[in-house]
């Protein structure tokens, strides 16, 4: 028996547009056969949301001043604020900053930092959440 196919993704697909899918049953069994479905795709799938600047809130950030490694709490939109680690923005010799870069792999330095700083993060992240 085949089950109910709700959730997948075809990468280009747009809304009422028709596609096939062939689905084996009984894919370990000696009578397995092959199964065409056609499909159309809903409105709801198939079409992806456009990232938008203006919704991406960073609410707090801390920086390392030793390693140049950023950790921040983030909110998209009206969901959930998230803590990121990185990017790392590292000063030139005149003491400006550079571009930031990828965090990367984290030094010891940057664990004891972040070991720090932990429960401020947790506190501030907690106050940041809205009650369900």
């Amino acid at each position: 028996m085949l089950g109910s196919l709700k959730a997948f993704w075809f990468p280009g697909l747009m809304a009422s547009q028709p596609f096939r899918v062939f689905v084996l049953t009984n894919r370990n069994a000696k009578n397995s056969q092959w199964i065409l479905l056609n499909f159309t795709c809903s409105s709801e799938v198939g079409v992806t949301m456009a990232y938008d600047p203006e919704k991406d809130k960073m609410l707090k950030n801390w920086k390392c001043n030793e390693t140049g490694l950023v950790v921040s709490i983030n909110q998209y939109g009206d969901g959930e604020p998230k803590v990121q680690i990185g990017p790392r923005i590292l000063s030139k010799k005149d003491g400006s900053e550079r571009a930031p870069v990828k965090a990367g792999r984290l030094t010891i330095e940057d664990v004891m930092w972040l070991y720090d700083i932990i429960d401020e993060v947790k506190d501030d992240l907690a106050a940041f959440h809205k009650p369900q």
